[in-house]
Parts: structure tokens; sequence; C-alpha cells
């Protein structure tokens, strides 16, 4: 399991990890607001000719647009707006740089405003804000009277600064079916990012360990018999242990699977047990007999 790359890989697993928590920060803060005043979208892909741009979140009301960016980034932070850095200082004293939040959401704020333009649709004022979402994170920025010091906020004042917008934006611009008509807009022309995981680190699907993994002692490979997995190491049985992995697999092959494909990764030797299994997990199916296909959406 010590695999050349895997250091480079969980480094980059621990990155998104806390992006995505970061992101979860942001939603428990805004299911605090009152709901009937904001359409909020999460997670926005939108293409801009032959490129794209993500949002963290999008909140859309009547009389304005805010585009909330989320960054979960442990440490003490120093955001310089002059030289458009941010610095981070670790507790070993170490230092590092990461690229600028602040550029980078108001650079989401003019594609926003171009998106529209092209799209035809009503256009709001677009603001930003810029929300650390680690509360034990400690952050100062320079210089203080810079005028995009005021958009970069603690997780703890998110609600507090959209308060602050909706008294410095009064007048309604857009109705509410107008409001539907964009959300729907957006919502149809957000693209998921594929990501192709052997492919962007070189390497190959025969590296791959197959298997079942033991959920307690993380053994591999688990031997199925009488219905349960079991694990030679810790002598533990389990129901439904096979799951992650076909999750695994979904991820890093492909979301179908056949009974000859779900044999030689979970090594079940027996094709009718395999079918009994797949049956089981009541999951899409298309084709029939030998061309019979099973679609994983389903685990997620």
């Amino acid at each position: 399991m010590n695999h050349p790359k895997r250091s480079l890989i969980e480094k980059e697993l621990y990155r998104r990890k806390a992006g995505w928590w970061g992101e979860k920060e942001v939603d428990k803060k805004l299911k605090l607001m009152d709901q009937d005043k904001y359409f909020i979208l999460g997670d926005l892909r939108l293409p801009n000719g032959e490129t794209f741009f993500q949002i963290d979140t999008l909140l859309l009301t009547t009389r304005f647009a805010l585009i909330i960016e989320a960054k979960n980034i442990s440490g003490t932070l120093h955001f310089d707006l002059d030289t458009h850095q941010l610095i981070r200082k670790n507790e070993d004293g170490t230092t590092e740089g990461f690229g600028d939040p602040v550029s980078q959401a108001r650079f989401h704020q003019q594609q926003l405003r171009e998106w529209f333009i092209k799209h035809k649709l009503p256009l709001l004022p677009i603001d930003f804000l810029m929300i650390i979402t680690n509360s034990n994170t400690i952050f100062y920025i320079t210089p203080s009277g810079h005028p995009f010091s005021r958009k970069i906020h603690s997780i703890s004042g998110l609600t507090w600064e959209i308060d602050k917008l909706d008294v410095q934006f009064k007048k309604e611009v857009i109705s509410e079916k107008e409001i539907s008509k964009i959300s729907k807009a957006l919502i149809k022309a957000h693209t998921p990012l594929i990501y192709e995981i052997l492919q962007q680190y070189g390497i190959s699907k025969s590296e791959l360990l197959t298997g079942v993994q033991c959920p307690d002692c993380g053994s591999l490979p688990l031997t199925y018999h009488r219905g349960k997995w079991h694990c030679p190491n810790c002598k533990g049985a389990f129901k439904d242990a096979h799951l992650p992995a076909l999750q695994d697999y979904s991820l890093l092959y492909q979301s179908t699977i056949t009974n000859s494909q779900f044999r030689r990764f979970l090594r079940i030797s027996n094709s009718d047990v395999a079918a009994k299994m797949l049956k089981e997990m009541d999951l899409e199916v298309t084709g029939t007999k030998r061309g019979r296909v099973y679609h994983l959406k389903k685990l997620w």
C-alpha cells in the first residue's frame, strides 16, 4: 500500500476535504438566515468561452447577487492586498504563499457579470465576500484602509455582513420570477468537473489494489463466505463491506460494472454469488444476459 505517489495524493485529498468542510460551514451559517429572502446555489462551475470559473456559493436576491468564497486555511494568515499575496505562517515558523483569494473572487465577480450579459439575463449588482471558515485561524490584512479589506471576514461574521448588504442594496432590481429564471439558467449551465484521477497522477489500473478492505483494521483483501466478508487479520465479519469498494471502483474505473468486472475487482470466483449480490443492491440495470450492465450511481 506504499505507492510512490501516495503522499502526493494524500496531500491533495486533505486539501479537497478542507475545501469541502469549509463550504459546509458556510452552508450551516446560511441556513440560519431567512430562506424566503435568498436563493442559494452552491459549488457552481460555469463555462466562459473555452474555460470555466467556479463559485463556492452564490446568493441571489431581487436586489443583489453575492459571491461567497470559502477558505479553510489554518495557521496565521497575512492578506497583503497591495501585492496580491496570501502568506501563511505555520506553527514551526515556516511560511508559504498562496494564490490571492481576493483577486480570485474579484475575477469571478467580473466573469459572472459577463456571463449574465452573454446570456441576456437581468443584471444585478454583484458583490463578494471572502470567508475564513476555520474559527481558530488568525489573520490580518494590510493595508488596513484598502478598499477590499472589508471583504475578508471570519465565518462568525458572515450573516452580519449579509445583513449589511441588505441595508446597502435596498432597491429591488428584478422580480422573483426573474430570480427563478436566473437560477434555472445557472443550474442548467453548471458543468461538474470530472476528475480523471489515474490519468492525473499517471497511475495505471494494473497498479491498483483490488478486493474488499476490512472496515475495522484496513486489511486487504477480505474473503466472502456465506453472505459475509471475513477478515483473516482481525477475524471480523461484515455484510456490506463491498459497498465502499464499489464506490472506489466507480471513481477510479467507471460508473458501470458487469458481473465479470464485479468478480474480478472484489475477487469473487462464483458468478452466481456475484449475480445474487448485484441483485440485492437493487441497482439500475441495462442490457440482458451477457450484456447486462449495472449502474453504480445509486451507491452515492
